[in-house]
Order: structure tokens, then C-alpha cells, then sequence
């Protein structure tokens, strides 16, 4: 419908899915398991910025940055991400060919789609007493997921776990809400966000920790890159503001903006962008993403069942800097070079 994409072109950050987009967005949740640079040129240059390890990409030997030159036979080149992701996802068992270039070298690889995994959380025991958590849930896992992050660092801490990796790596469908409420099992007070309408009003937000859900106090590292997006930019964000996590990996996506749908006659969608988030020092994160403490590259991708810890230069930049940490951390001391947090009055 090309009165409604000329229109969505005037309205900043608004978005159009013509009907056949979304049509194919929602022939099912099935996907192959890779990640997407927000930017679309970045694609072009870059390539994925991350392959879930595992999944049937992986398996299908697609690597971190491959470019996609083609999907089905249709070129790549100017399609928007999410157009593109939609293009690569569909019904549970289909399958989608793929025209990789990988350096010089050109080929094609056709990948079966898959649903993603349920557990909102995979875990390990890591050399040296550290507990590798992954963080692989979506937007549609509402509810409770600060208790199964609970059992996740009792279970490992019975196994002798005493400093923490958190693995955000690839996740851009955790929600805003659900990103703050991860951040408060590891925050005893303060700000977790500020949410603002389009005209700068401040809005509602779960933006209060809760003492500590949980009373880790355990040192603690989140790995983040390019397509860490949303609730774990929340997430990465609350808890480097406050000292309580070093960041290390890639900036982040920088998805700052929250979107309103609306369908069209067409069966299209508009979505209107109706309230941003910024971080607990009131700092926006859309566009720029949040910077890590320390730049690592990932390998093995997003949501890893078991991270390749000789491969994966952003765990092996953690486990580094958790060995350096001798004692605990303060749960809600600022770290220094970030403003001083105050909670709303």
C-alpha cells in the first residue's frame, strides 16, 4: 500500500509492513536462529551478528558474518531487517535456501526452520566457579521470570558457582518490562528505567528495584552485542549504571523506542512509535545502544547451550575479569564515571 509506507515515511521512527510482510511474519514462530543488524547496510558489510549455537543455521554451517545475499532466490539488498527476518522465518519444518557469500567465497545452504527452545534460560558451571547463564526468552514469556532466574543461580550456586556470567548476546525479543525485572533480582534500590511519552511527559514504568529479589551479590558479568535489543538493553543498562555488572561484548542494537501497531484495511501494519525508555542516569539509548566496559567479538552466537569457551572471545573476556574480582560487589553502588543515581521523587 504505498499511500500508507509514503505516509509512514513523514512520521519519524514510524514503521510499515506491507501486508505480504507481515503475512509471512506470522505463518508461524519458526526461525533458523540467526541475528540481524539493526542497520540495514551493516548486513551488507558485516554480515549476521550472531548464529544461535545449535541452531539449524549452526548446524547448517552458517557462521557470524555470513552475508545473505539472497533468500529464496530474492535479493537481500534493500530490504529493511525486519523484512528480512520475516523473510527468514515461517512455518515450523519449511525450509528457506539461502545465498551466503563468506569472503570470497559464494555459496548456497538450505536451512529447515525450527521453533525456538521454551526455557526462558540455559545454564552451566564454568571453569573456576563461575555460572554461565543464557538468556534466551522472549517477549511472549510474561510473568515469573525472575524466579526461574532464581532457581537457575540457586542450582548453580549449589554446584559451587560463585561470580556469574549473564548472557544477552543475539536476544532483541525480551520485553522492556521484563528486561527491568531481570535487572531487580540483582539491584537492592533505584531507578531501572525511565519511560517518557512523545511529548517528554515521564510515564509509569516498572522502574523501582525490589531490594535485591534474590540478594545476589555475587560479582557478575552481561555479555551484549549488536543484536541485543529492548529488554536486554534494559537489562545491561540498569545494571552497568549502578557498578553492579561490567558490560563486555559489542554495542547494542539501540532500540529505545516502544511501538504502537496498527493494522491497516490492506492487511498491513503501522506501527507508531509512542514512548521511549532511557537509562537510570536519563540517558537515551536509541540509536546508540549501550557501550560496553570492555569490547570482545562473539563467535558462537546467541543463546548457546553450552558456550565454547576457547572460540567465544567476549566469555573468555569474562572469565578474565571475574578472575580479577576478589570479593563482592556492591549491589548498588554507581560505578564511577556514571552519574549519581537518585530515585524519583
Amino acid at each position: 500500500m504505498p499511500a500508507v509506507r509514503d505516509f509512514a515515511r513523514t512520521m519519524p521512527g514510524a514503521i510499515y509492513e506491507d501486508a505480504t510482510t507481515v503475512r509471512a511474519r506470522e505463518r508461524g514462530p519458526a526461525c533458523i536462529g540467526v541475528g540481524v543488524p539493526s542497520d540495514a547496510n551493516a548486513l551488507a558489510t558485516h554480515g549476521l551478528s550472531s548464529v544461535q549455537l545449535g541452531s539449524p543455521a549452526y548446524k547448517a554451517g552458517v557462521r557470524v558474518g555470513d552475508v545473505i545475499e539472497r533468500v529464496d532466490a530474492q535479493a537481500v539488498q534493500g530490504r529493511t531487517p525486519l523484512e528480512l527476518l520475516s523473510a527468514l522465518c515461517g512455518a515450523d519444518g519449511s525450509t528457506v535456501t539461502l545465498q551466503v557469500r563468506r569472503g570470497e567465497r559464494q555459496f548456497d545452504v538450505t536451512v529447515a526452520r525450527r521453533v525456538p527452545v521454551s526455557d526462558p534460560f540455559t545454564s552451566v558451571l564454568l571453569p573456576n566457579d563461575v555460572g554461565y547463564i543464557g538468556v534466551r526468552t522472549s517477549a511472549s514469556k510474561l510473568g515469573g521470570l525472575p524466579f526461574e532466574l532464581g532457581v537457575e543461580i540457586d542450582r548453580l550456586q549449589r554446584q559451587g558457582a560463585r561470580r556469574f556470567i549473564l548472557d544477552g548476546h543475539g536476544n532483541a525479543s525480551l520485553s522492556v518490562e521484563n528486561g527491568a525485572a531481570l535487572a531487580d533480582v540483582f539491584l537492592r534500590a533505584g531507578l531501572l528505567l525511565r519511560m517518557y511519552d512523545v511529548n517528554g511527559e515521564r510515564k509509569p514504568s516498572p522502574s523501582q528495584a525490589h531490594n535485591g529479589m534474590y540478594d545476589v551479590d555475587a560479582p557478575l558479568v552481561v555479555l551484549v552485542n549488536e543484536s541485543t535489543a529492548y529488554g536486554g538493553e534494559v537489562l545491561a543498562a540498569a545494571l552497568q549504571a549502578y557498578g553492579r555488572a561490567r558490560v563486555v561484548g559489542a554495542r547494542t542494537s539501540g532500540n529505545g523506542v516502544l511501538f504502537f501497531p496498527f493494522r491497516t484495511p490492506q492487511g498491513g501494519v503501522l506501527s507508531v512509535p509512542v514512548r521511549a525508555w532511557f537509562t537510570p542516569s536519563d540517558r537515551s539509548v536509541h540509536g546508540v545502544g549501550v557501550t560496553p566496559d570492555v569490547v570482545a567479538p562473539s563467535d558462537s552466537g546467541v543463546f548457546p547451550d553450552q558456550p565454547n569457551v576457547s572460540l567465544d572471545a567476549s566469555v573468555a573476556a569474562a572469565l578474565a575479569l571475574l578472575a580479577r574480582t576478589s570479593g563482592q560487589q556492591a549491589a548498588c553502588a554507581p560505578a564511577q564515571g556514571h552519574k549519581q543515581l537518585v530515585a524519583p521523587a
